[in-house]
């Protein structure tokens, strides 16, 4: 977890139990392949036989489809800090040392392995300004993206950047490579709302990546036109759980301990 967590933020809960599973038919399904490869050479026409092992092979790919279908399968968080990773390493050897004991071994190096892994995985204190309001810009180039976080620990993102133009080939995603790690390395794991100021690719090129990495509880809208992205962009929300509210000119609302007065779109 430890690396995967430092480099890739992300983590899965379920490698253990689904590699329990696979390992055992792999290892069938790489001795029936031998056999399959031998019956081609000697006896090409029983090699259908033992070639019958496909169904082990879909039944392995099930798994782990099911498996990364799965929340707790891919599980994006911030980088562990250095006591963190500390503590992970540690525990990991207690857990080590526990299984050479006689008695108990098993369940406490169970209970330290698990606690190792809780470490990782259960969420820390962002970094912020206590008390004060604050808004960072992340440099997306062209377009904008905010960073809001209120005195009380409230977090909103303004916009996620774009990239206008860009070859639809292109693997390069503002929200993935440039947002996020922003929001990781404040150790924000989820965001309390996201805003959308209007449907431009250079504001909402990057939204869908944030909205499945950070899944906000709300995501504010105005009056936007209806184009394939911003359509995009609202399902990705829609589907995530996240409360859509339209917010147009004259609303009022308290934010944390912010109030927040909404200047445009005007109202129809």
């Amino acid at each position: 977890m430890l690396p995967m967590a430092a480099y890739f933020h992300r983590v899965t809960l379920l490698a253990l139990p689904m590699n329990l599973l696979i390992v055992p038919l792999l290892g069938a399904l790489l001795s029936f392949a031998l056999v399959t490869f031998a019956a081609v050479l000697i006896f090409p026409a029983i090699a259908f036989v033992p070639a019958a092992c496909t169904v082990v092979l879909h039944t392995v790919i099930w798994i782990v489809t099911t498996f990364a279908g799965m929340r707790a399968g891919d599980l994006r968080i911030p980088a562990p800090g250095a006591g963190t990773v500390a503590m992970g390493i540690l525990l990991a050897i207690g857990a080590v040392c526990a299984l050479r004991m006689r008695r108990f071994g098993l369940v406490l190096g169970a209970v330290a392995l698990a606690l190792s892994a809780a470490v990782v995985v259960l969420p820390h204190r962002i970094s912020r300004h206590a008390g004060q309001l604050e808004v960072t810009a992340i440099d997306v180039g062209q377009g904008d993206s905010l960073l809001v976080v209120t005195p009380d620990g409230k977090t909103l993102l303004v916009d996620a950047g774009g990239l206008v133009g860009a070859s639809p080939e292109s693997n390069f995603d503002v929200g993935e490579d440039v947002v996020s790690p922003v929001l990781w390395s404040r150790g924000i794991r989820r965001l309390d709302a996201v805003a959308i100021t209007h449907a431009h690719a250079d504001h909402i090129g990057g939204m869908r990546a944030v909205l499945e990495n950070f899944r906000p509880r709300e995501l504010w809208v105005g009056r936007n036109p209806d184009v394939p992205q911003y359509d995009a962009v609202l399902n990705e929300a829609a589907q995530l759980g996240s409360r859509i509210v339209t917010h147009t000119a004259g609303d009022a609302f308290v934010f944390g301990d912010v109030a927040v007065w909404v200047l445009a779109p005007d109202r129809l």
